[in-house]
């Protein structure tokens, strides 16, 4: 099992406040002794992209104040008193306070009531420790869901967000991005350096992701870091569907879109020429830009292509990702009501979509099928998504808990509801070959 670090830090100082498990010293005398608390250096480096002259302040867990300092070249030093091993970080805006917006390519103002902060286990002189929006995440995780900021809450929210977001350490600082021309020199020869540069990648995709969503390279890291961070502390998900610098059902898919066009938008028109030389650097950085893969909450932007996604949906030049999962009542969320349309032999038919995720197909006025959206092992979720990483076309199919032969399936894109049906499985004995045929199914063309 690996430990993350900051589990590490811990047991450290749990060994540390025992006597690290030596019951002797000085010439094993048996006599025990007690580490002497000494204090700690701990270097602060804020990150949005790159931040200036932005205030730090360092506090206790019960809220007193430690020590503050203003980031002079990308960072802060606060002295941690003997005895503190554990401290909230806090970063605010001032009047003079910057950072690099990477929508915008430009430093903008940090607004004074912006604050990001970081939680940390104090362990070593010259600590550094980063404060980022995902490090802001982590705080409201733990005040959110976890009781509050304590030792326990500071190793499981920053590896909550650690995880969820596939960053290996947030508390490591991202590569530093303070003008458009440094991406074009980021290192990713080194593990470390390509989990740095990997941060640095996911914070420029939230930043374009949100500019995109909003239509403004305004504070978009701002705003994104703010409302996001209202989300985690709601319950520990992002889930807010009436979200605007975000599309909750759509991040993983939604960073990589809005990086691709940081990439092809943002650095050709101005001239920077990635290195693509595959011995500077060993790793061809263009690649990383368009390859890059982003996995939240376990989701994942697949590379698993399918192309024949059921009766309705034409696929002819597009390659749609699938994500796994199983398909429940929640998504169909949005599309309740009941929508009429045309069925396969082009006679009147309905269906009606209930909260609870039950789907009833009429045909001239007689219920053919109904059944609910209830989840199996045998699930598909299919969806296309535009160049601003919104989500316009959605296929389900899950199968029945009921009729095991039977496969419920629903699609609906911008202009609505797009079809809904059932599909039966027949087996070829013979090559044990298993295609499925459209049973019953309705065509919407009503927007819901």
């Amino acid at each position: 099992m690996r430990l993350h670090p900051t589990a590490l830090t811990l047991m450290t100082l749990m060994l540390a406040a025992c006597g690290g498990g030596d019951k002797s010293s000085g010439g094993g005398s048996g006599v025990p002794t007690t580490p002497v608390a000494t204090p700690h250096d701990l270097i602060i480096k804020p990150a949005m992209g790159y931040v200036d002259k932005a205030n730090v302040t360092v506090k206790r867990l019960d809220g007193s104040i430690i020590g503050s300092a203003v980031t002079v070249n990308g960072q802060a030093t606060v002295t941690v008193p003997a005895g503190v091993d554990s401290v909230l970080i806090e970063v605010t805006g001032g009047a003079d306070s910057k950072y690099f917006e990477e929508a915008a390519n430009a430093m903008q103002n940090l607004p004074a009531a912006f604050s990001m902060r970081a939680m940390t286990l104090v362990s070593s002189d010259k600590q550094i420790v980063t404060v980022t929006p995902l490090t802001e995440f982590a705080v409201n995780i733990a005040m959110g869901i976890m009781g509050g900021v304590h030792k326990y809450s500071i190793i499981q929210g920053n590896d909550y967000i650690g995880r969820y977001f596939d960053i290996d350490n947030i508390l490591t600082p991202p590569l530093q991005i303070d003008e458009l021309t440094d991406y074009s020199g980021l290192s990713i020869e080194t593990l470390p350096s390509k989990h740095a540069g990997k941060y640095a990648l996911l914070l420029t995709a939230a930043s374009q992701y949100a500019s995109t969503q909003t239509g403004t390279t305004a504070n978009a890291t701002v705003r994104w870091t703010q409302e996001m961070s209202a989300d985690f502390l709601n319950d520990g998900l992002i889930n807010n569907t009436t979200a605007v610098t975000y599309n909750a059902g759509n991040i993983p898919n939604g960073l990589k879109i809005a990086l691709q066009y940081f990439r092809a938008a943002q650095l050709n028109p101005t001239g920077v020429i990635l290195p693509t030389h595959p011995t500077n650097p060993s790793l061809d950085i263009e690649a990383y830009y368009t390859g890059f893969i982003f996995k939240v909450a376990n989701r994942i932007n697949s590379g698993d292509y399918l192309t024949d996604v059921g009766p309705g949906i034409d696929t002819s030049n597009v390659t749609i990702p699938r994500i796994s999962a199983n398909i429940v009542a929640a998504d169909l969320l949005g599309l309740t009501g009941t929508f009429t349309g045309k069925n396969i032999e082009n006679k009147e038919c309905k269906v009606t979509v209930s909260s609870d995720g039950l789907i009833t197909i009429a045909e001239s006025g007689v219920t053919v099928y109904s059944q609910k959206f209830d989840g199996g092992n045998e699930d598909t979720r299919i969806q296309t998504f535009n160049s601003a990483g919104i989500l316009v076309t959605q296929y389900l199919q899950a199968r029945s808990s009921i009729e095991s032969k039977k496969s419920l399936f629903a699609g609906y894109g911008s202009a609505g509801l797009l079809l809904a049906g059932v599909t039966d499985e027949v087996k070829d004995e013979k090559t044990e070959v298993v295609s499925k045929v459209v049973s019953s199914g309705c065509y919407i063309t009503t927007a819901p």
